[in-house]
């Protein structure tokens, strides 16, 4: 043993103790960079778990929105059609009465027409009388 007392020996032996330290340091820092990619995926797979819930909650919001507007697009809707409904069945009687005025006027001009023909044709018995007298 008479060699550890030399200079070479010694720097063996430093040599050796430091590479010791190298090999346990680089041991432990593997260690820790494992336990921090452990971590690191740990974080990773609830920040994904979180994310897809957020997601699937927005999913749902933006669906029950969606719905709630379909049900309020479809009231208009109805609503627009029985508006219209009532438009149409106050036109249509609208136009319901102004044909029967028409034909209330309508008969009203034949009617005092057919006055004036029978007057017209009483008339042109009697110019027809006295011109058959005048001739008779």
């Amino acid at each position: 043993m008479e060699w550890l007392n030399t200079t070479a020996g010694m720097a063996s032996i430093l040599g050796l103790f430091f590479g010791f330290l190298m090999w346990y340091f680089a041991y432990q820092s593997q260690k820790e960079n494992r336990r921090a990619d452990e971590r690191l995926q740990k974080l990773i797979e609830e920040s994904n778990k979180q994310t897809q819930q957020m997601i699937d909650e927005s999913n749902k919001r933006t669906q029950q929105m969606i719905d709630e507007s379909n049900k309020r697009t479809q009231q208009m809707v109805e609503d627009g059609h029985k508006r219209l409904e009532k438009i149409i069945e106050e036109g249509n009687k609208r136009t319901q009465l102004i044909i029967e005025d028409g034909q209330k006027r309508t008969e009203q001009v034949l009617a005092a027409m057919q006055s004036r023909w029978d007057m017209s044709d009483e008339f042109n018995k009697r110019l027809l009388e006295k011109i058959l007298d005048k001739v008779a």
